[in-house]
């Protein structure tokens, strides 16, 4: 071989070792970003929230949840579901006169908590939580769940998120 054949072989290797190594990383960065994890506690309702659910014509829950960020990412666009039912959030840290019921947590920062009142459910029977919440950047669209099972022992071993299905 000449030495523009062998020139022509090391411009192509070390072209090589460049793209391995971008990609290497690009995964590294994907790998390492900032993710929502979620935490959660069985709790009783309070009677304050039953009486606003009776104002607001929905049927009193005796069985909550507190839902808490434990992982270093934001969460937009928050919704709980158990068994397929779409749960009330509850604002925690708040007086008891503004307690406000809504269907979606709209932000939820590391380390912040809410609280969800889970509709017609029994301990004494098995149920699956889904937490449904999209990642950052939301121009994105990207939608993740996460499954927590729930039973008379309270949440079970929580599943990794998994991408949620297109609707």
């Amino acid at each position: 071989m000449t030495v523009e054949e062998w020139a022509a072989v090391a411009a192509w290797i070390a072209a090589g070792v460049a793209v391995a190594s971008t990609a290497v990383t690009l995964w590294l960065q994907w790998w390492q970003r900032a993710q929502p994890e979620w935490g959660a506690m069985t709790t009783g309702v309070g009677r304050s929230v039953q009486v606003k659910m009776e104002a607001l014509g929905r049927s009193p829950a005796a069985v909550g949840a507190e839902l808490t960020n434990v992982g270093d990412g934001a969460a937009f666009d928050v919704r709980v579901t158990v068994d397929g039912m779409p749960c009330e959030v509850i604002e925690l840290d708040t007086s008891t006169s503004s307690i406000r019921l809504m269907p979606v947590a709209g932000l939820v920062m590391p380390g912040a908590r809410f609280g969800v009142v889970l509709p017609k459910t029994r301990l004494d029977e098995e149920h699956q939580v889904v937490i449904a919440w999209t990642a950052s950047p939301t121009r994105w669209g990207r939608r993740w769940e996460q499954s927590l099972p729930l039973s008379h022992e309270g949440f079970g071993v929580r599943l990794p998120a998994a991408r949620a299905p297109r609707p």
